[in-house]
């Protein structure tokens, strides 16, 4: 992976960008082939070689996700959050949430989802299992240790809101582990190489979706460099949305976001998940020194 995208990259990711923000609205094959510049059968083929699902199956999943993640948060109707994830009605809607995570939406708010995450998880060790041995082992013992961090970071996180970031970005598909550490050298390296001053600027990771439902194949991540110049022509752009985050602030000993649903988000009653917006961490570099902060978007109860 190098930060250089081709012009068939860049029309995909617009695509993608376009289709997170506007999950509510209908969006029919030709429309969103004809958004990216090719024709129907073409487009099909193209999209599903880059996100790793064909088009339809990808918007099916980014619907049911973010549906997902608020019935579980949020007090919202059911019908109301299946209308704004682009659901026709609540009968398609009940049927596709029942097919792919195997609950009703109902029994999903009423706790299903804890069994769910469960299961992800025995998805989630058969993941590991599956690599080499020796690596996986070194990476387990470094996340267990970093359980030791953990006490007091209920104390930790400051509520507050951030303006909307411009950032250069690359988009990766069913990448983790230490594919994360890798590819972040391998874009900054990138972005040096195409004149871009990465010193003193803030990175940031994007995540859409929460890993409790997801396993590391299927997780569609985005490595960000803040970023407000003229336009680079082989870089992919966009903005991350501002509003009211909680945020956690660590130094190079990275927290998990587990931490905070479970210490802190889930025992207060003032603030919710707001299942809209992304997961981010951001950090930074600056004379060898490193801090960044776990960035939880977040809307009053």
């Amino acid at each position: 992976m190098n930060a250089s995208l081709s012009p068939r990259q860049l029309r995909l990711y617009s695509l993608m960008d376009h289709i997170e923000v506007h999950l509510d609205a209908p969006m029919p094959l030709d429309d969103m082939a004809r958004r990216a510049c090719y024709s129907p059968s073409h487009f099909d083929r193209v999209f599903g070689d880059l996100a790793g699902w064909p088009p339809g199956d990808y918007l099916r999943r980014r619907r049911l996700l973010r549906s997902a993640a608020r019935v579980r948060h949020e007090r919202t109707p059911v019908l109301q959050i299946a209308l704004e994830s682009g659901f026709s009605s609540d009968t398609s809607f009940a049927k596709c949430f029942k097919q792919f995570f195997g609950f009703s939406a109902r029994d999903w708010r009423q706790g299903a989802w804890a069994d769910y995450m469960a299961h992800n998880q025995t998805r989630w060790d058969a993941l590991w299992a599956s690599l080499e041995p020796v690596a996986t082992a070194k990476m387990l013992e470094e996340w267990a240790a970093r359980e030791s961090y953990r006490v007091g970071i209920a104390q930790q996180v400051i509520v507050r809101e951030l303006p909307p970031q411009p950032v250069l970005y690359r988009r990766s598909f069913g990448e983790w582990g230490y594919g994360f550490d890798r590819t972040w050298g391998r874009i900054s390296a990138d972005c040096e190489a195409l004149g871009l001053d990465v010193e003193g600027r803030t990175w940031f990771g994007c995540i859409s979706d929460d890993t409790g439902f997801v396993i590391g194949t299927e997780l569609q991540f985005d490595y960000c460099l803040s970023y407000d110049g003229p336009p680079v022509p082989t870089m992919a752009r966009r903005t991350l949305p501002g509003g009211v985050y909680a945020c956690l602030p660590f130094d190079y000993r990275w927290p998990k976001f587990q931490w905070m649903y479970e210490d802190w988000l889930e025992r207060q009653n003032v603030w919710v998940f707001d299942g809209t917006r992304p997961h981010m961490d951001r950090h930074w570099s600056v004379g060898g020194v490193e801090g960044g902060e776990l960035l939880l978007p977040v809307r009053r109860a």
